[in-house]
C-alpha cells in the first residue's frame, strides 16, 4: 500500500480504536460513557472559563511537542548528516509531551498510589534527574542556542514545584496558589518561546549547509 493509503487507514484505525477502548473502559466502571467524553467544564457544572489558564498551559505544552518533532523531521529530510540535532529535537519532543500528559491528567498528583507518601516526590526527583541528564548529554548543542529561554523555564518551573511544596504544608492562601500557578504559566512560556527559536534556527542551519 502506498503513504497515501496508509496514512488514513491508520488514522482511523487510532481514532476508532481509542473510542472502542474507551467504551469497554466505561463498562467497567459505574460511569456512563459520557463521563469520559464530555469536556470538565460541563461535567462540573462550570462556567467555561474555568481553568482558563491550566488549559492555555496545556495548548502550549502542545505547541512546544509539535514544534519539536516536526523540526526533527524537518532537519532529518534536510541534512541527514545531523544527529545530534535530530536527537535533541526528538528527546525535547518526548519531554514536552510528558509535561503535557503531567500537567492535563495531573500524574505527579496522583502518584501516590503507587508510591505511598513520597508520590510527588519521586516524580519531580526522576523529573529532575532526567532533565540534568538532557542538560549534560546537549549542552554543546544548547551553548549554541538562545539557552536564557532554557534556564528561565526551568528556573520558573522550579520556583513553581517549591511553591506548591510549601501549599501541601497547609499554608494554602490565594497569593500562593497565584504564584505557583504564575511561575508554571511563565515556565510554560519561556519553553515554548526557547523551542520555536531554537527549531527556527536549527533548520535554517540544515537548510544552508545542505548540498545544493
Amino acid at each position: 500500500m502506498t503513504p497515501r493509503i496508509i496514512f488514513p487507514l491508520s488514522l482511523l484505525s487510532f481514532s476508532a480504536a481509542i473510542l472502542m477502548g474507551l467504551y469497554l473502559y466505561a463498562s467497567s466502571t459505574p460511569h456512563s460513557i459520557v463521563y469520559f467524553m464530555r469536556d470538565t467544564a460541563s461535567l462540573g457544572g462550570l462556567t467555561p472559563v474555568a481553568g482558563f489558564l491550566s488549559n492555555l498551559g496545556i495548548l502550549f505544552w502542545c505547541v512546544s511537542a509539535s514544534i519539536c518533532f516536526f523540526s526533527a523531521y524537518l532537519v532529518s529530510q534536510i541534512k541527514e548528516t545531523q544527529i545530534t540535532e535530530k536527537r535533541f529535537l526528538l528527546t525535547s519532543g518526548f519531554l514536552s509531551s510528558y509535561l503535557l500528559l503531567d500537567d492535563l491528567f495531573q500524574i505527579h498528583e496522583s502518584s501516590h498510589l503507587i508510591f505511598p507518601n513520597y508520590g510527588e516526590k519521586i516524580v519531580f526527583l526522576a523529573l529532575a534527574i532526567f532533565s540534568l541528564g538532557y542538560v549534560i548529554a546537549f549542552h554543546k548543542l544548547i551553548l549554541r542556542t538562545s539557552f536564557l529561554w532554557l534556564i528561565a523555564a526551568f528556573s520558573c518551573l522550579a520556583s513553581s514545584i517549591m511553591v506548591d511544596s510549601v501549599l501541601s504544608l497547609n499554608f494554602s492562601n490565594e497569593i500562593l496558589h497565584w504564584l505557583e500557578d504564575g511561575f508554571k504559566w511563565f515556565g510554560i512560556t519561556c519553553w515554548a518561546g526557547y523551542f520555536l527559536s531554537v527549531s527556527t534556527q536549527l533548520i535554517k542551519q540544515a537548510i544552508k549547509n545542505s548540498p545544493r
